[in-house]
Formats: C-alpha cells, sequence, structure tokens
C-alpha cells in the first residue's frame, strides 16, 4: 500500500481488530458484529456447528446431561453418545449405548484445561519425564483422574537429584503425601524396573521453610546405605492435604537430572529474544504456542516517540491473505504504531517500518522473521504478554548509534584510524563468554566497539543500505547485516585513510556469489566476489546399533538438513538450538548436537537419539561452512544465512559413555573476526574518499539465478579480536582441559598485540586457602543455619549441640592506618607477607570491607603498606570503631602460579604482546569467596609488569552511585512503625518476600536519621548454607539457598513507634552478583565491564599512534 492511511481506514482497521480479537476469542453463541452490521460469529460457536454435523454423520449424539442422555433409548446399539455440561464434572465424556443402556466408554477425550494443566507441569518440572503423562491410561495412572492433587505436588517439587544411582535405572516418586493422619508426611522413590520402594521418608513431619525452599534429604532403605535423594520442595504452593500421589511421577535418568534454576535461564534466555521484558517471559512460555511462535519470530524492535511511563506491547501480528500482513504496538489505552502491507504473504527475514497511529507521536521499526509464521497467522490482544522491555538496544539503533557522520548514499567520516591494525584476545570464564559468540551479549563487545569505533572508523550496513533486507543473528557485528540483492545494487559512503576493509559474509552453496565492483572516486578501483571456496556438498554416513548406544559422531561439522533413518524407517528430529543442558524436544527421535573429536582434535556433530537404536542407522546430510563475522564452531540449522544459528552449547566430554544422554553445556572452542569475511583494499595516500561498491554480476561458479552482498560492515582499518571465553573455565582448565581447543595454546597461536586475561570466579572453588581460624566448640546446628553463610567455615565436625567449628572470621582487636590487631585467643593463624587480609563484616554491603595485602604478620599483628581509614568502612566512624568487628586471612598461591603459566605460554609465542589480568567484579561472598583475587592480582600484574583491569572497582562504582528507588517493609501490609524488636523480616511492597540474590545499596532511616550500617545491617539472600531439614549441618550438605531477608539492629534498637524506612538500589550490575548483567535483562554489567576493559586498548593506542 503506497501513501498514508485515511483517518477513516485507520477506523475501519481498529474495528476489525477489536472484530477479530472477538473471533479469536468468543465464546460460543456470543454474537460478533462487525463494522458492516454482519453477525460474523466467532470460532468456538464455527467449531460447534462444525462438530454438530460432524457428530450427525458419525453417529455420534452430544447431550448436555447425563440425564438427557440415559432418557434417549432409541439410538441403536454401538451409538457414542458424549456429555458435555453436566454439573456433575465426572460425568462430562463419551459413553457407548449397548441396546439398553449406555456405559461409560474405555477413550475419554482430553479437555483442553487439563492438556494445559499438563503442559503446565511439563514446562514447570524439568525433573519429570512426561513420558509418565500416559493419555490412555494403559499401565499408568492417567493423570485427567480423579483430581490435581498429583499435578499440585509436582510443581510444588523444584527440583530433585539422586545421589549414588543406578545409572542404568529410571526411578520414580511413588509416594508424596501431605499432612495426612496416617502417612504424615511421606514421600517414597521407587525403581522403575521392579516398582520395589528405594527410598522412604517413613510417617514423618518434615520441618517446613516457611519462606522458601524446603530441601528433603531421603536416605536408601535398600542394601545400598549411599543411595540418597535430595528433593526441593515449596510447600507453601501445596493447599491439598491427604495421599497427593500414589501412583508416579517419573524422573529422568540420573545422568539428566537439572537443577531448576539451570534449567529455567535455558528456556529463559535461550528461547526468548531479548526485546521481551524479562518478567514477561514465563508468561510466554506458559501460554498460547502462537503467541510463542510470534514472539520468536520478532528479532528487534525499536520504537521512539514513547512514554516512559507507559508499558508497549506487541498487541497484532498477521501474516493473512484475508487480514494482511501486519503489527500493531498498543500501549494499554490503544494502538500507537502499526505495519501495514496488504501484498503476498512475505517471508525471511524484514526489517518493517512502524507508523504513527492515533496521533500517538511513536514510531520505530520490527525485525521480523516471517518464515517462522507458518499458514495463516493471526494472532490478537490489546493484553498479550509481549510486553517490549524499554531498555532493550535494537542492534539496528545501536549501528546508527554507533556512526553519527550521516547516513544512506553519502555516509561519511573522518575519524583518523590507529596506524596499523592491532589483534586482541580476550580470555577467561563465563564473564568472557557471555552468550557464546564474539562481542554480542557478552562485555568483550564493548572492547569490540573500541576498535571498531575509536580506534577506527567504520560504517554499518543498516546505513548503507537502509531498504535491504536484514540477516539478523549474533555472529554478526551488531548483531546484523544487511542483504544488497540484484546488479547494480549499491552502496555509497566516505571515509578517511589509507586502506578500506569490505566485512561481508560468505554463504556456503553459493546460490548468490556475486562480482562486486569498487569505485574510489568515481573510478572503478577493483572487483571482488562474495563466492565461498570451501567445502560444499552431501554425505551419507552409516551406523550399526547396537540398542545400548545413544550416541554417534559424524565425520565433521557444519552440516544441515539431516535424515536419519533407523531400519529404513525415517526419524523425527533436528538440530539444537537451545541453551546448556538441552534435552531432546517431546515428540523427536533424535537431536543433532556438536561434539568434541579427540581423533580430529575438532567439533563435529553427533546424532543423538532418544532411544537406544538397534539395527541399521543411516544419516544423509549436507554440509559446507559460511562466512560472516564471526568464526567459531557454530553453523545455521539450514542453508542460508538467515536461518537461526545452532546452540553454542555442546558435548565437550572426552570419555564419555556412550550409553548415556549427551551433556550438551560445554563450550567449544574459541570465536574470533573472521579474515575470510574481510576484502581489504590498501589505497596508499591517507586522505578523504568517496566510495561504491555495486554489484555487477554473479560469479560464474555461483549456483543460482540472483546476485547478492551480505554487507556487515565497511571500515579504515580491520583490527581483529578473539574471545577465548568458556563457560566454568579457570586459569587450571586452560592449561590442563581435554579440549585442547579450549587450552590456552590456541590462545598463543593466534597471535596478539594485546592479551586479556580474566580469572578467578571458578579457581576459587579449589585454590582458595584459608590463613586463620577460631575454634569455636558446643555450637547447635541451628546456631549454623542461622549464620549468613557456611562460606565463612573452614571446618565443621561433631554433632549438635556440641558440634566443633573452625570460623575464619577472627574478631579485630585494634586498628591503625598500616596495621590489624587480631585477638589470637582460641585462634590459629599462619599468616605471611602476601596474604590477603579481608577487613570487615559483610553483611551483604561492600563498603563494609576492604582488602589489603599483608606486609609483615607476627603475634597477631598483620601490616600492610597502603593504609586504611575510616572512610573505607561504612560501618565505622574511626579506625577504632571496627574493633569487634571481623578479619579474614587468605591465599590462592596456586590460582597465582597458574596465571603466571597461561601468560607465559602467550608471551612465548608473541613476545612483543601487551598483558593485562583481570579479576571478578563485586561479589556475593555468601555465594563466592571472591574476596582478595583483586589485591592478589594487581599485586601479580605489578611485580610482572601487566596492566590490570580493575572490574571490581568498576563495578562498585556503578553499584553504590544508583538511586535508592526500592522499598522494603517491616509488616506485609507495608508497615514502618518499630515494635522496639530488634530485627524484623523484610517484605516488597505487595507482601511478598524479596526474592533478589542481594539488596543492594540499602539505605535505612529511624525517624528520618540515616542509620546505614550504623549498628544496623540486613542479612539473608542467596548463601551456601542449610535446608531446614538438614539435621547435622557439615561441609558436604550445605547447598545454595535462598536465605529469608532480616533487617538486624546490633545497638540503638528503635523505640516501639519509630518509624523505619529501608530503600535499596534497583539498577544493578548483575542478576548474580557474577556475571556482567545485560540490559534487556534488566542489569548494566556488560556495558560497564566493557567500558572499563576498553583501557586495554587505550594503552596499546599510547604505543602506536
Amino acid at each position: 500500500m503506497a501513501g498514508y492511511l485515511t483517518a477513516q481506514q485507520l477506523i475501519n482497521g481498529s474495528l476489525d481488530a477489536e472484530t477479530l480479537d472477538r473471533y479469536a476469542t468468543g465464546s460460543v453463541g456470543q454474537p460478533n458484529v462487525n463494522r458492516v452490521g454482519n453477525d460474523v460469529q466467532n470460532l468456538a460457536t464455527l467449531t460447534q456447528q462444525v462438530l454438530e454435523v460432524a457428530s450427525g454423520a458419525a453417529n455420534l449424539r452430544t447431550y448436555l446431561t447425563a440425564a438427557a442422555m440415559n432418557s434417549d433409548t432409541s439410538s441403536p446399539a454401538g451409538t457414542t453418545g458424549q456429555v458435555t455440561n453436566d454439573s456433575d464434572a465426572s460425568k462430562n465424556g463419551y459413553y457407548v449405548f449397548n441396546g439398553a443402556d449406555w456405559l461409560w466408554s474405555g477413550i475419554q477425550p482430553a479437555s483442553v484445561p487439563r492438556v494445559n494443566s499438563l503442559l503446565r507441569v511439563v514446562q514447570a518440572c524439568p525433573w519429570l519425564d512426561p513420558s509418565v503423562l500416559n493419555l490412555s491410561g494403559s499401565g499408568q495412572t492417567d493423570w485427567f483422574l480423579p483430581t490435581q492433587k498429583r499435578i499440585e505436588a509436582a510443581l510444588a517439587i523444584k527440583s530433585v537429584r539422586i545421589e549414588n544411582g543406578d545409572p542404568n535405572e529410571r526411578y520414580l516418586i511413588s509416594v508424596i503425601c501431605n499432612q495426612d493422619p496416617t502417612n504424615k508426611d511421606r514421600i517414597a522413590i521407587a525403581k522403575l524396573s521392579d516398582g520395589a520402594t528405594v527410598l522412604n521418608t517413613g510417617a514423618v513431619d518434615i520441618a517446613r521453610n516457611a519462606s522458601g525452599l524446603t530441601r528433603v534429604v531421603i536416605g536408601s532403605v535398600a542394601n545400598d546405605a549411599s543411595l540418597r535423594a535430595y528433593l526441593d520442595i515449596d510447600y507453601r504452593e501445596i493447599t491439598s492435604t491427604g495421599v497427593l500421589n500414589s501412583a508416579s511421577l517419573g524422573l529422568f535418568r540420573i545422568a539428566r537430572t537439572r537443577e531448576l534454576d539451570a534449567i529455567r535461564q535455558i528456556v529463559d534466555r535461550g528461547m526468548l529474544p531479548s526485546w521481551l521484558r524479562a518478567d514477561y517471559r514465563n508468561l510466554v512460555l506458559a501460554g498460547n504456542e502462537r503467541w510463542r511462535a510470534a514472539t520468536s519470530a520478532i528479532r528487534g524492535i525499536w520504537l521512539d516517540g514513547v512514554d516512559s511511563a507507559k508499558n508497549y506491547r506487541v498487541s497484532v501480528v498477521a501474516k493473512d491473505q484475508s487480514y494482511g500482513n501486519r503489527i500493531l504496538i498498543h500501549d494499554g489505552a490503544g494502538t500507537v504504531a502499526g505495519y501495514d502491507d496488504p501484498g503476498i504473504a512475505p517471508t525471511g527475514i524484514q526489517t518493517v517500518p512502524l507508523s504513527e497511529r492515533n496521533g500517538s507521536g511513536v514510531s520505530g521499526s520490527v525485525t521480523i522473521n516471517w518464515s517462522l509464521l507458518t499458514g495463516p497467522f493471526v494472532v490478537t490482544s490489546v493484553v498479550s504478554n509481549l510486553v517490549i522491555d524499554p531498555s532493550y538496544p535494537d542492534p539496528e539503533r545501536a549501528a546508527q548509534l554507533v556512526y553519527r557522520g550521516g547516513g544512506g548514499a553519502n555516509a561519511q567520516a573522518s575519524m583518523r584510524p590507529l596506524a596499523r591494525a592491532i589483534r586482541v584476545a580476550t580470555a577467561g570464564s563465563s564473564i568472557n563468554w557471555g552468550q557464546g559468540y564474539l562481542g554480542e551479549l557478552s562485555y568483550v563487545g564493548g572492547i569490540e566497539l573500541y576498535l571498531r569505533t575509536r580506534a577506527a572508523t567504520s560504517i554499518h550496513a543498516s546505513l548503507l543500505a537502509p531498504s535491504a533486507a536484514s540477516i539478523v543473528a549474533p555472529n554478526l557485528w551488531l548483531g546484523s547485516a544487511r542483504r544488497m540483492q540484484g546488479i547494480n545494487a549499491s552502496a555509497e559512503f566516505d571515509l578517511w585513510g589509507d586502506e578500506l576493509t569490505v566485512n561481508l559474509c560468505r554463504e556456503r552453496g553459493n546460490d548468490g556469489a556475486a562480482l562486486v565492483d569498487l569505485y574510489v572516486d568515481d573510478a572503478l578501483f577493483g572487483t571482488f566476489s562474495t563466492y565461498n571456496d570451501g567445502p560444499f556438498g552431501t554425505d551419507t554416513e552409516n551406523f550399526s546399533g547396537n540398542g545400548a548406544d545413544l550416541k554417534y559422531p559424524l565425520a565433521r561439522g557444519f552440516t544441515f538438513d539431516h535424515v536419519v533413518t533407523v531400519n529404513g524407517s525415517e526419524l523425527v528430529g533436528g538440530m539444537n538450538t537451545q541453551g546448556s543442558g538441552a534435552a531432546i524436544p517431546p515428540g523427536w527421535d533424535y537431536m543433532i548436537t556438536r561434539a568434541y573429536s579427540v581423533p580430529l582434535n575438532a567439533v563435529v556433530h553427533q546424532v543423538w537419539f532418544r532411544n537406544a537404536p538397534s539395527g541399521p542407522i543411516v544419516c544423509t546430510y549436507s554440509y559446507g561452512e559460511s562466512i560472516s563475522y564471526m568464526r567459531g564452531t557454530l553453523g545455521n540449522t539450514g542453508k542460508g544465512l538467515s536461518t537461526p544459528l545452532e546452540s553454542p552449547f555442546g558435548d565437550g566430554a572426552v570419555s564419555e559413555d556412550t550409553t548415556q544422554p549427551a551433556s550438551v553445556s560445554s563450550g567449544l572452542g574459541f570465536r574470533d573476526s573472521d579474515p575470510r569475511a574481510c576484502v581489504t583494499y590498501m589505497l596508499g595516500e591517507a586522505k578523504q574518499r568517496h566510495f561504491r561498491l555495486v554489484v555487477r554480476a554473479l560469479d560464474p561458479r555461483a549456483t543460482g539465478g540472483t546476485p547478492r552482498l551480505d554487507l556487515n560492515f565497511v571500515t579504515n582499518r580491520m583490527h581483529h579480536i578473539m574471545n577465548a571465553g568458556i563457560g566454568g573455565w579457570s586459569a587450571e582448565l586452560f592449561l590442563t582441559s581435554d579440549v585442547l581447543l579450549n587450552r590456552i595454546e590456541r590462545v598463543a597461536e593466534w597471535g596478539s598485540d594485546v592479551f586479556l586475561m580474566e580469572s578467578s570466579t571458578n579457581d576459587d572453588w579449589l585454590t582458595h586457602v584459608t590463613k586463620g581460624w577460631v575454634t569455636r566448640t558446643g555450637v547447635t546446628a541451628q546456631q549454623l543455619k542461622d549464620d549468613e553463610s557456611s562460606n565463612y567455615f573452614s571446618s565443621i565436625t561433631g554433632t549438635s549441640p556440641n558440634k566443633t567449628v573452625l570460623d575464619d572470621r577472627i574478631p579485630i582487636a585494634a586498628a591503625a592506618a598500616k596495621s590489624i590487631t587480631l585477638n589470637t585467643a582460641g585462634a590459629t593463624i599462619s599468616a605471611a607477607a602476601g596474604d590477603a587480609l579481608i577487613i570487615g563484616s559483610f553483611h551483604g554491603d561492600h563498603r563494609r570491607v576492604a582488602v589489603r595485602l599483608i606486609d609483615t604478620y607476627a603475634a597477631g599483628v598483620a601490616t600492610f603498606k597502603r593504609p586504611i581509614s575510616a572512610d573505607d568502612f561504612a560501618q565505622a566512624d574511626s579506625l577504632a570503631g571496627l574493633v569487634g568487628d571481623w578479619a579474614m586471612v587468605k591465599a590462592a598461591p596456586t590460582w597465582v602460579s597458574q596465571v603466571e603459566q597461561c601468560v607465559q605460554i602467550v608471551q612465548d609465542e608473541n613476545p612483543d604482546c601487551r598483558v593485562h589480568i583481570a579479576t571478578c567484579g563485586a561479589p556475593n561472598y555468601h555465594h563466592r569467596r571472591l574476596f582478595g583475587y583483586r589485591e592478589l592480582g594487581m599485586d601479580l600484574a605489578r611485580t610482572k609488569g601487566w596492566g590490570f583491569v580493575d572490574f571490581y572497582d568498576a563495578t562498585n562504582r556503578f553499584q553504590y552511585n544508583q538511586p535508592q528507588t526500592g522499598r522494603l517493609y517491616i509488616t506485609t501490609s507495608q508497615g514502618t512503625a518499630s515494635t522496639g524488636a530488634a530485627s524484623y523480616p523484610l517484605y516488597m511492597p505487595n507482601g511478598s518476600v524479596p526474592t533478589a540474590r542481594m539488596i543492594h545499596m540499602p539505605q535505612i532511616l529511624v525517624d528520618g536519621v540515616d542509620r546505614t550500617n550504623q549498628g544496623v545491617h540486613i542479612e539473608g539472600g542467596y548463601a551456601y548454607s542449610w535446608a531446614s531439614g538438614v539435621a547435622e549441618p557439615s561441609l558436604s550438605n550445605d547447598t545454595l539457598q535462598q536465605k529469608p531477608y532480616r533487617l538486624v539492629f546490633t545497638s540503638d534498637v528503635p523505640a516501639a513507634g519509630a518509624v523505619i524506612e529501608v530503600s535499596y538500589a534497583t539498577r544493578i550490575w548483575s542478576t548474580d552478583d557474577t556475571h556482567p548483567g545485560r540490559l534487556d535483562l534488566g542489569a548494566y554489567g556488560i556495558p560497564v565491564f566493557g567500558n572499563i576493559g576498553q583501557q586495554i586498548v587505550d594503552a596499546q593506542t599510547i604505543r602506536i599512534l
């Protein structure tokens, strides 16, 4: 449709949308009058009419009540009857007439509410094996009958783990009770193979955690006394009492058991796009399948002219011959922006404009993959869950923020680049890894952005070819490229410099391989081809299934279009696009995953079967690698670049039992900018030039009919970058990993001018050394549970109430600017020069803690060279105020040695490389014991002449300079009046308990006076501790707990009636106080890390300008 819509067309469109909404959601018999006065009814009414006609034709009779059916004896024998609306719901269903009576049928329908409840269980309970949901009732208890008690129980069980179980056995929860008069809270677990009970609590009352999860530990009743089960149950979600289940809640095989929070992260972050607001993700996952399809199809959204006080949502997505191709944005009051195209159904990825509606002032664009919307597709709801995250940075919009020199045909830039291109390598853990790409969704993107826009001038393709179709993928710079298609397709721009690099994609198969001319100042300067000369073809591999093996490796990676047969029958399956810990989706017989091949020292694909096949296995596939900005081991799931990428996670086990399911949780190989995607021209004198790229013709070797240039960006200096981050990695794993692709030697071989190594986050589990403790005796189990974290203990022995504990917290006897005197009574201290002294009680607030490296230690006195002052401790007005507080002594010599070894390997290959190291951001010590690594790392960098990137300082400065806009209360009804008590539970404004892992930057006012950290602090949050059901706490049975938050006064307790106000910062650097947070998930760590990470390029810039 050309031109602008008229006012009447807008009115008609709004009315049509309302009609369509009623058509999709209306109930049987509800009228649906359109704008011309005709009742077009709705789907429910039309479906009922069709069923009535079909019923008559199929000898099926429908009755509203059982009484009406029983009174009808005129039907011939064999007639099927259905009761649909009896007041006694148990009588609704199918019956068969035998000539005299209506008999309950052995085949019953699954109602939509019941099916939805089962789907909800499958989605919410990753521990539950969906195969036990036997809808026919044959051999298993039907989950539909007689009540939903077992579903309620399943939803309350958040995770299940079997310890020391038989790997060839499948276990099931055979009994679960809640306050049953006879069985009490009994839970029993049995073997699926023979039904024998192997774990049983007996008839006991389980101690409940009233504010969170209850950890239930069940010991073995069989011969194997080491068998254990660990269940996390939220009893608050169980309202039914009695025997909730006495049949079976089946568990996955033990190798597939996962903790609930890990699975939720996979589902939440791996399957839904980042523009969707985080608090609506679970609602989308649990909702209508077509709305989920619409969510996945929309790759990016940019809105301009929005009101920050409003929520904007996608209210209509349509690809329909009658309704048109339509996307509407709603603000709660009306439609504010939209896209309408009455043309033929589109395919592929497009960025379409959103034009203003109803004078809203809102406009923008949507990047959508139309191919994911199959068949006539229409979804509409003004209260949809597709709520747009206001902080989402659309990649196309981000490209415009990068470059402000103008756009379109005459884009210009004059920034002078570095005198030569440099190579920057970053290595580290999941902090570096991000989501498994190069710069996208990782702080490495901040360094990458500096290289492209500060150390060079780069122009993104969205500015050069704004009307061309988008290719949206995280392996492209800024997440997208543009497809310039057809002879004479062109782009023009101006750049200053002595060279030009065109970064492009070379699609496998060469359907549109093109010859492209480069004009410089209107004269033909050169011609290049987009032809991909890598191997491309088809292959067939044969295996013999032995009935035991589940995994069969292929000979190569970068495969697609798989056809798998067993005994000549084609199976259903596809490629893995999930996150860490992926499982074979329901309905699939197999899944293609990435795996590490030891003989090839390469990543290949493997066929992972749900059930071990027997007989001949044949896998036919196509293969070939598409080349784009990011080089790695990831391929597209289809031939084309517009198809989704496969999962960044693969199977990294090198001696894995092939009879066990795949463990798809490893990063495989590093990622770098691919020189094969670059065409570089040396221009001679550095000056301003005008450039024009023109698609001339098909390359003679091309296989298709239309030439195209898939353009990512152009730049006047092509710097290269490597992301050698792997989730879970440590300095030790860089040295010793069996996956040779993930070792530090690969970084050294790559060759870099600048090298940044981040570590400590995962190292601490093995390299932490406690150098001092106080021995406490007569400690009870409850005292340990009430403590803030088990991380404060080095040893726990004995039984309650007389346990012996080695407590790392040593009381401070005196404090001076350059020394701390420790109270040595009952203490064992082996501190030495170079150890880290952690000064001050944490209590969830970094402003209370300072760390210094010990210079000397003798007789309880630790000295240090860098002075401390009262300004370093929010809880002390003077250093004397530290007396009675505590300090801890820590060392990590193994970590220091391993970092040195990693750097040495890189420097041996790259003697002139400039080295930087980094540690973690500001941690939650109750989760990870990371205080001290920053200072140990800084000292190592100083002695070696390396740079140090201070992520701790950057995140601390960010976190403690945020507005305290969140509010907490001391009662469930927003109460603030003191009762005179010394502690209070804390509640959100809606009366719920806080679930954040930490309360960041709290402020506590008493009668308007700021008391923050002055005799008052907050306890609770995410911590290693013990579940309420643990009778004898030890360091082998502590687990991560969400401990209830409490406000604790240690002095000057407010009198009854005093007003207590608690606020905190809602803008945080990380959602888990470990990984740099993404803006689309409500955290700011990635830009914080990225900004400070840029200093490694700054340092190199000085050397080569």
